[in-house]
């Protein structure tokens, strides 16, 4: 489905089982213990959201989570709210804009991935971070390696996110 403007709230759960797709500038709200789990694709282009209560961001194993923007956007909520990419679950951070999940706590079991800038307030890996979509530089204002992994591209001594990846 499309998802241009407007939000979830109250409780419950929305599963997104096909493709979810929003390129609307409109603002998104995710409330009250609305969990909004994902097993298949969901594409957020240039779409501001916001987390309200104890909203929650699932992407299951089999699913993928893709940000492309070109402007800085945020993901705006409290610590009570959690984006999470569980065991076999995708986050692909890709455009040139700068993403910031403000006080939102970022969970990763999965793979995250990407190019671009990545800010997190809080931000606990347990999961695999691969810098570019094939090749590229990932930048992360936190890094947590505990029983993490980090997988990299390299084809010599090249130009960083050309020839290599790079994480900073």
């Amino acid at each position: 489905f499309t998802w241009t403007a407007g939000g979830f709230s109250g409780s419950g759960v929305v599963h997104v089982t096909g493709i979810l797709n929003s390129s609307s500038n409109n603002g998104h709200t995710i409330g009250g213990s609305k969990e909004l789990r994902i097993s298949n694709v969901a594409t957020f282009t240039s779409a501001p959201m916001t987390m309200t209560g104890t909203a929650k961001i699932l992407v299951l194993s089999g699913g993928s989570f893709i940000w492309d923007g070109s402007a800085t956007l945020n993901i705006a909520g409290s610590p009570s709210n959690i984006f999470e990419i569980q065991t076999g679950g995708i986050f692909y951070k890709a455009g040139i804009g700068t993403l910031t999940f403000n006080t939102v706590s970022f969970f990763n079991y999965g793979l995250l991935k990407g190019n671009g800038l990545i800010n997190f307030s809080a931000f606990t890996n347990a999961g695999m971070v691969s810098p570019g979509l094939t090749t590229g530089v990932l930048t992360l204002n936190k890094f947590s390696n505990t029983n993490s992994t980090l997988s990299i591209d390299i084809n010599g001594p090249g130009i960083a996110g050309t020839d290599r990846d790079s994480l900073k």
